[in-house]
């Protein structure tokens, strides 16, 4: 379900009966007599929309509440309001136990306390926005600006103005955007307000004052003497192919230089390893040396003990060799007897000599490559330091100030290009500045008094809407002669060779009452938002007889078209609801398919009308009803 649906209305007061007409889903019909009451109770759910006051009529007068009964997706709820206006009260008959909530006459806007907030929420236009004006000035959405495109009285129906607009002309942007938002589902809260026509002239003024200021500056700023803008543009093809010649010129120099710098690091890098194997090769030749010292060392005290040796066969076994005395006559304290052969002692000795001595000539050996690579290393590195110091010489004297001499000229063609382009720059603004000062002066030449803008409706919702109404008349059965197209600029359609204001009043009626369904089916074919229901107050009845504008239409032509009226509304909306208050009532076989309601206007027949009879006769007798219908 879309939006909503109304379930019953009833009015109730202190001592008269219960007033009370049901509605259901799809199409409802209540039809009579006049002053029957059914105007009243078109207005009566008007008046349960929010409208301002009710006019009672004498029937209505001993009645001091009015209920309505509201069914949608969100549940379902009880309107009361005082038939003297003021705010209401709102119950949820689906939570029997909550408390019943107070809702105000009036949209204020952050307060969702009010009577067109809640109705807003049920339909699906909550905090919703549209455009009042040119300025843009946007005006919370209401639920009073979307009832007149759901209901319809007998007055409405039959104007001349498209049904999008009331006839109030300050209100024509906000009843047009207020179509729009049906048609698209957007509102206009992205809008941007614009300024008042006072404020935007002065704004203006004084835009172009400051623009003359400051084209006078940057013509200052040029000099009297400055070149033509077409002779810098020259300037400046000719600064590009000059940069482009030293930029190639400051690339080489730079990569020869990065070249020698590149051999200067290798130089140097070799040099340092060369100075740290030439140190290790120093700390070999000391240790070596060292090694042969320690050798020497050997050898020496091996020679003395093989010299030691040939000394002990002259010696007397008998007599000690310490003291003189014979061995075999004392001991001496301490001594140990030990018997050696000094013979082998003699020949170890020599045998390893022979083995020290191998050693120092391999050692000599190695000392000698050492020394001959630390020449070497020596050699190589006073080479090198030769090398470095022209490499060095050549990039410090020569090629750096190649480089810095090819740098210096590329900016020198830059910072002059910079220069040139800067004056171009400067009557490039210049001219932008005219444009601007030319745009300015066009807007302060195009303010002119303010005229409503039509809102700018999207042509494929405009031609789905179209396809929508024209599907309607064409159900009903009514007679059009040619093509049916939508006026974007007037909001209204051209039906045949006439404008829908041109018809007769019968016509008119139909079309409005078309237009006010199609817009309702359009918007649940497109899952867009619509308050669910259309009330239409007497389509028919101006139709019955003819009217200028409708001369050429048949009785017969009338009767069938209101059948197929009433025939195809009642097929076309098993979900949505439609109620229609009308003289004519639709044919028996229809009836049994609706909700169907008929006042007979006889007090002496099944409901006489809406109110009870008993009600009517409490009222004063005799008195003359001051409305059409009752």
């Amino acid at each position: 379900m879309i939006g909503f649906q109304l379930r019953a209305l009833q009015m109730t007061g202190l001592g008269v009966p219960t007033a009370r007409i049901t509605f259901g889903v799809g199409l409802n019909v209540i039809s009579g007599a006049s002053d029957t009451g059914k105007s009243f109770l078109f207005h009566a759910i008007d008046y349960m929309f929010g409208a301002s006051s009710l006019d009672l009529v004498p029937e209505a007068r001993p009645y001091s509440t009015i209920e309505l009964e509201i069914e949608s997706d969100a549940g379902s709820f009880l309107l009361a309001r005082g038939v003297s206006g003021g705010g209401f009260e709102l119950r949820n008959l689906s939570e029997p136990d909550s408390p019943t909530t107070l809702l105000g006459e009036r949209l204020v806007a952050g307060d969702p306390e009010n009577i067109s907030s809640f109705l807003l929420k049920l339909s699906g236009f909550e905090g919703k926005k549209v455009r009042k004006n040119v300025e843009n000035e946007l005006q919370n959405l209401s639920f009073r600006n979307l009832a007149r495109m759901v209901m319809v009285d007998e007055e409405e129906i039959i104007k001349k103005t498209s049904p999008v607009h009331g006839g109030e002309g300050t209100q024509k942007t906000a009843e047009s955007n207020t179509f729009k938002l049906f048609l698209t589902g957007q509102d206009d809260s992205a809008l941007v307000r614009q300024k008042k026509q006072a404020v935007a002239k002065a704004e203006l003024e004084g835009q172009l004052l400051l623009l003359e200021k400051l084209i006078d500056d940057y013509r200052k700023e040029l000099g009297d003497k400055a070149p033509s803008q077409g002779d810098l543009e020259d300037q400046l093809t000719h600064l590009e192919a000059s940069i482009a010649a030293a930029e190639v010129t400051w690339r080489q120099r730079r990569d020869v230089l990065n070249t020698q710098l590149e051999v200067r690091r290798t130089l140097v890098e070799a040099q340092r390893g060369d100075r740290n194997r030439a140190e290790e090769v120093n700390g070999l030749v000391a240790r070596f040396q060292l090694l042969d010292s320690h050798y020497l060392s050997d050898i020496a005290r091996l020679d003395a003990l093989w010299e030691a040796g040939s000394l002990f066969p002259p010696l007397s076994v008998d007599i000690c060799p310490l003291c003189g005395s014979p061995q075999n006559s004392h001991t001496h304290e301490h001594e140990q007897l030990s018997t050696v052969d000094v013979q082998r002692v003699r020949e170890s000795c020599a045998a390893e000599k022979a083995k020290i001595e191998l050693l120092r000539r391999e050692l000599a050996l190695a000392t000698e490559e050492l020394v001959t690579e630390s020449t070497g290393l020596r050699t190589s590195i006073k080479e090198r330091v030769a090398l470095w110091k022209t490499v060095n010489q050549e990039i410090d004297q020569v090629l750096q100030v190649s480089v810095s001499e090819a740098e210096g000229e590329y900016n020198k063609f830059v910072n002059l290009r910079y220069e040139v382009k800067e004056q171009i720059a400067i009557y490039g603004r210049i001219a932008n500045l005219i444009v601007r000062q030319e745009k300015a002066q066009q807007e302060l030449s195009s303010i002119k008094p303010a005229k409503r803008v039509a809102a700018e409706l999207p042509a494929a919702s405009i031609n789905d809407f179209t396809e929508v109404f024209k599907e309607i008349l064409s159900a009903w059965r009514f007679p059009v002669a040619g093509t049916i197209a939508f006026d974007t600029q007037q909001e209204d359609f051209f039906i045949g060779i006439r404008r829908r204001r041109e018809q007769g009043k019968g016509s008119r009626a139909l079309t409005h009452a078309a237009f006010t369904i199609a817009l309702m089916k359009y918007c649940a074919a497109s899952t867009l938002p619509h308050p669910g229901l259309v009330v239409l107050d007497s389509p028919l009845i101006t139709y019955r007889d003819r009217d200028e504008g409708d001369g050429d239409l048949s009785q017969e032509v009338r009767l069938r078209l209101k059948d197929e009226f009433y025939r195809d509304l009642a097929a076309r909306s098993p979900d949505q609801q439609l109620i229609i208050f009308e003289n004519e009532e639709p044919s028996p076989d229809t009836q049994t398919s609706i909700v169907f309601h008929h006042f007979t206007g006889d007090p002496a027949l099944e409901r006489c009308g809406f109110f009870p009879v008993t009600a009517v006769e409490g009222e004063a007798t005799g008195q003359e009803s001051s409305h059409e219908e009752l």
